[in-house]
């Protein structure tokens, strides 16, 4: 814009000179007309004498002739051929009257010399004439002349002298106006054509910016509503959360109560009937219970909260469990439930057995509820081409139950939908397990098929991709039952701290069941559970997290600030709470350990062992007449793996007491060096150095010097993390020297 302005500027000046110059020129014309007429009426000078020559100068100003001879002109004949007549710097502006008379094409003259004496004057003139040849100008002839007058009036003289001035003044302005016209027509016609072009930019731009001014205040108004949407998306995925955690607790808290006490009645003597009504009330809860295991993985799916373990597992013991567990659903509706599982496939897989299980307890539970009495449901495992070091396992599960629509099979898969509008009201379920199995699968490189007609059945295919384990990996089920049948040290005390009184009686009853020596105190909240805590002496805590007064992450924040040992103490959280991220926030806030409700016994006793004292004594152990006998174990001892002469040196021979200790070792180490394997492979530095410094001294318990020292090198190289393939070959040292020990540390105990 200032650019065109500018230029319309320049055009206004021009036409204003332009206007100005002819105004002058008129004027000028008008005097001179007017004084020649005055001249020509009054004669005040008689002509003397009149002398003319010639010079000819080529249109660059170079002299090619003359009729001028020195002697004749003392000042133009200094000119010689081929001199430019700009050189003659004693003629002021001679070369501008040559261009003048060049570029307009017009006589021009120059006085250049005039005296008087006694009346008596002279006049020296240059008079340029341009020279034409067909129509094209060729030369400047310029004329020297000079004229000798008698003077009459001085009046006419002045009045001739003022005629001059004024004549030499108005070709003066004629060349400026003259020059000042072309240069401005010249930069009118160049800025005619600018501004023709710039004005059609200008309203170029002038569209493209109030497009883009429309463009911009949509893309604001778009962008505030986004950001409305996205404060709006957020917060109802907050108040989602919020909601699904309370609803979980809500409901898991009365469920943790009905099937707590359901196990608990179980295991007392009851009438045949009753066993039947309590069985119920179990599978009534249990089937809760999956609803709404069912609505929090979705949930977790849905956010991309899900992560998948990768732990190495029994696959045909995996298989076998979940075929024993629905079996019971199966007699009862008399329908065979039959297994196959391919030579092929290897014993032992990596990944997360939780939701392979789910996988198939979901679809093998489906196939079994849509079909009816003497019907038949069937699984088949093969396997397929290995990939990338891993391994393809196929499952097929079929019935012969009602069916599928075919209509319908393309949605059976979408969250919330069923095969039939009234299938909820038939069979139950939120329609949200095949959405939840197809996702699971996806989320192990797989994919899932199905193929049903009504009345005929139901055929589902699904691969999922794992990798090969190590048998050397997996705990028996046998060392696991060998764990569980153990209890808590006699002088165990326990703080349960828990607001709800119906779960208070629950885990002290579950508990007592299994250790009556174990002492339990209890805490409604906290805020009761941090005096408790200063006033007496726990081994272990066991804390809900939702509870009024002071919850449980806040009672373990101020626990772990105690300026005493009490602030060690170790705390597992029990709450009902069921979200992703719940285990790690209790970790975070301090806790040792997390075990959610409604709880499996066998669970909460793992995790007492855990955090028990370290004077835990079998529960069937045959105790002597005098346990603290000194009973005297040689000194040498017949085995090549393990040894106890460091044990012998702390217990001075006492039998007993270095059976336990072994006994101890023997069941913790196993687990130990899973721990250490899989914090290898996940390459959790801290928890490798962490784990390998808790083994290292079990290891010198049981003689095991070398090992004990592997595990020192873990430890220092895990801090390095390089070179990887070092830690792996003492791991693998490591794990291969306790298989060979084994069979001589069982020998020992039993």
């Amino acid at each position: 814009m200032e650019n065109l302005f500018d230029m319309e500027n320049i055009l206004v000046g021009a036409n204003i000179i332009l206007l100005l110059g002819v105004g002058m020129l008129i004027l000028i014309i008008y005097r001179l007309n007017t004084k020649k007429e005055a001249t020509e009426v009054i004669n005040y000078s008689e002509l003397i004498q009149k002398n003319t020559s010639s010079l000819i100068f080529d249109l660059n100003g170079i002299l090619i002739s003359t009729t001028i001879k020195k002697e004749e002109n003392q000042i133009l004949g200094k000119l010689q051929l081929g001199d430019n007549i700009s050189e003659f710097k004693e003629f002021k502006n001679i070369d501008k009257y040559f261009e003048s008379c060049k570029k307009f094409k017009k006589t021009v003259s120059l006085k250049l010399v005039e005296r008087e004496e006694n009346k008596i004057g002279s006049r020296h003139d240059l008079i340029f004439t341009p020279i034409q040849k067909n129509e094209e100008l060729d030369s400047i002839l310029v004329i020297s002349q000079k004229i000798v007058t008698k003077k009459g009036d001085s009046t006419h003289l002045t009045q001739n002298k003022e005629l001059e001035e004024q004549r030499n003044y108005a070709l003066k302005q004629i060349d400026e106006v003259e020059a000042q016209k072309s240069e401005l027509e010249l930069a009118f016609k160049k800025s005619s054509k600018h501004h023709i072009m710039l004005q059609k930019a200008m309203r170029k731009i002038e569209t493209q910016k109030n497009d883009l001014e429309k463009a911009l205040d949509t893309i604001n108004i778009q962008k505030a509503k986004l950001e409305k949407a996205n404060k709006e998306i957020r917060e109802s995925s907050r108040m989602k959360e919020i909601f699904l955690a309370n609803t979980s607790h809500e409901i898991r808290t009365p469920l943790n109560a009905i099937l707590g006490f359901t196990n608990l009645l179980l295991n007392t003597d009851l009438e045949l009937s009753q066993k039947k009504y309590l069985d119920s009330i179990k599978a009534s809860g249990n089937n809760l219970l999956v609803v709404i295991n069912d609505i929090l993985d979705f949930s977790k799916i849905e956010s991309g909260k899900l992560t998948l373990e990768q732990i190495d597992f029994d696959f045909r013991n995996l298989v076998k469990h979940t075929i024993n567990t629905l079996t019971v659903k199966s007699q009862e509706k008399q329908i065979e439930l039959k297994y196959d599982i391919s030579d092929d496939i290897p014993n032992v897989i990596i990944g997360d057995p939780v939701r392979l299980n789910q996988i198939l307890i979901n679809l093998l539970g489906n196939a079994i509820k849509f079909t009816s009495s003497g019907g038949y449901v069937r699984l088949a495992a093969t396997t397929g081409k290995l990939v990338d070091n891993k391994i393809k396992l196929l499952f097929k599960i079929e019935d012969n139950g009602i069916g599928v629509p075919k209509d319908k099979l393309t949605d059976i898969f979408q969250s919330f939908t069923q095969g039939e509008s009234d299938t909820t009201r038939k069979f139950g379920g939120t329609g949200l397990g095949l959405s939840i199995v197809k996702q699971l699968i996806e989320l192990q490189d797989g994919e899932i098929a199905v193929e049903s007609t009504i009345g005929v059945g139901t055929s589902f295919t699904f691969y999922i991709m794992l990798k090969i384990g190590d048998d050397k990996n997996v705990v028996s089920k046998s060392d696991k039952r060998y764990s569980m049948n153990r209890t808590g040290s006699d002088e165990m005390k326990i703080l349960l701290v828990e607001d709800n009184i119906i779960n208070q009686q629950l885990a002290f009853d579950t508990i007592k069941t299994w250790n009556k020596k174990i002492e339990i105190d209890l805490a409604d909240n906290g805020k009761i559970a941090l005096e408790k805590i200063q006033a007496n002496t726990y081994h272990l805590v066991l804390m809900d997290i939702q509870m009024p007064e002071m919850d449980g992450n806040e009672a373990t924040v101020a626990i772990r600030k105690l300026d005493s040992e009490k602030c060690k103490i170790p705390i597992v959280a029990m709450t009902a709470h069921a979200l992703k991220n719940e285990k790690e926030n209790c970790l975070k806030m301090g806790m040792d350990d997390y075990i959610s409700k409604p709880f499996d016994p066998e669970d909460l006793f793992d995790k007492i062992l855990k955090f028990a004292p370290k004077n835990t004594k079998p529960i069937n152990a045959n105790k002597s007449k005098n346990e603290n006998s000194q009973s005297k174990i040689p000194s040498q001892i017949p085995f090549n793996y393990f040894n106890t002469k460091n044990l012998i040196k702390i217990y001075h021979d006492n039998n007993n007491k270095i059976k336990k200790i072994v006994g101890m070792c023997f069941e913790s180490i196993p687990n130990e060096l899973i721990e250490i394997q899989k914090a290898f492979d996940n390459k959790e530095w801290d928890i490798l150095r962490n784990k390998a410094h808790s083994l290292k001294p079990k290891l010198g318990y049981l003689g095991m010097e070398e090992m004990q020292n592997n595990a020192k090198k873990i430890e220092l190289k895990s801090q390095e993390q390089d070179p990887e393939e070092q830690i792996q070959s003492l791991i693998n040292s490591i794990k291969n020297h306790w298989q060979l020990a084994t069979p001589e540390i069982k020998n020992f105990i039993t």
